[in-house]
């Protein structure tokens, strides 16, 4: 098998995304930058740790399933098209991918 260099944070990639796909991902994000705020106003109102610590996990949930979306999207679209085209990065960069949501 040929080794592949990857670049899985380049700078400069876009990703193409429907519409509505884009729309519900903006929507995920507003709500996850209220939740933030609301963390960030119960350390500001001394609220107790363990109700904080219940909002923060809240927050990572939310992220948690932005990702998996983000990557649901991903295989269903980009990933399937490189596939069928037969490029040679396209499953490192998945299982790249993958690796870093399940870690």
């Amino acid at each position: 098998m040929q080794h592949v260099q990857l670049n899985p944070a380049g700078a400069g990639r876009t990703q193409e995304r429907a519409p509505e796909v884009k729309a519900a991902l903006a929507n995920r994000l507003s709500r996850l930058a209220g939740q933030i705020l609301g963390v960030r106003g119960m350390v500001e109102r001394d609220a107790h740790c363990s109700d904080i610590v219940v909002q923060c996990q809240a927050v990572a949930s939310a992220i948690s399933s932005l990702e998996r979306e983000l990557v649901a999207d991903y295989a269903r679209g980009e990933f399937a098209r490189k596939v069928q085209t037969g490029d040679p990065k396209a499953v490192q960069e998945f299982m790249w991918t993958l690796r870093r949501l399940l870690n």
